[in-house]
């Protein structure tokens, strides 16, 4: 786990400054992994009670859609990918950090993770996602692909 890892997210969440407009509010909404890049990103999940009653036994979930090439993982900072939210009172967030890991053999291009509360209230969103990018590490050796690539060395 990177030092950095919840820098990018922590920076979105203070620009929202505590101000939430969703029951799942993701920080980043997107971010970047380097191909071959072992280090995990951060993402903070808010979940926000935005009603007048309290929500007990909230069941939060992480995964990665089936029909994913699964070239990453999504886990909650304790390494598991489903967390309980005992009770939120009206107007409370409850924040979770998600740290997401591409596979060494990760293939360039989009995927996605998926926080879903499928016991939230009926009247809102349960699930929201995030998009990762898999993009080169080393743009010199990107370069020199396309270079090869298009038969021009």
């Amino acid at each position: 786990l990177g030092e950095n890892s919840f820098d990018e997210a922590n920076q979105k969440l203070d620009q929202l400054g505590g101000n939430y407009e969703n029951f799942i509010t993701l920080a980043p909404a997107n971010t970047n992994i380097k191909k071959g890049d072992t280090k995990s990103k951060g993402v903070k999940a808010v979940i926000s009670n935005l009603g007048s009653t309290s929500l007990d036994g909230l069941n939060v979930q992480l995964n990665v859609p089936q029909d994913s090439t699964n070239d990453i993982t999504c886990e909650f900072n304790d390494g598991t990918t489903t967390k309980v939210i005992d009770s939120l009172i009206s107007g409370q967030n409850e924040v979770l950090e998600v740290l997401v890991t591409a596979k060494p053999s990760a293939s360039l291009g989009t995927e996605v993770c998926i926080v879903k509360v499928p016991n939230g209230p009926s009247n809102l969103d349960k699930e929201s996602t995030f998009i990762v990018n898999i993009v080169w590490k080393d743009l010199n050796k990107l370069f020199l692909f396309l270079l090869y690539d298009f038969k021009v060395l």
